[in-house]
């Protein structure tokens, strides 16, 4: 479907480079960022039912404990 997004500058900046990284279009990454990886069949947002649940938002893996360790551990 062809439309017209009014993204803001932050928004349309990580979806272009989320485009260039994966060597897909704009639209496409913009797809990918709002339903997650079609090959996955997994939505990056999730909605729940309850009004004061807040959204779950998936971005690739999960981060552990380990991986927040090593990171300071860096710093």
């Amino acid at each position: 479907m062809r439309t017209t997004l009014d993204l803001s500058d932050a928004a349309y900046h990580v979806a272009k480079a989320v485009a260039q990284e994966k060597k897909i279009s704009l639209g496409k990454a913009v797809s990918q960022l709002i339903l997650g990886d079609p090959s996955t069949k997994s939505p990056a947002i999730i909605i729940p039912d309850d009004p004061t649940a807040l959204p779950i938002v998936r971005f690739g893996r999960m981060i552990t404990e380990e991986d927040v360790k090593s990171l300071e551990d860096e710093w």
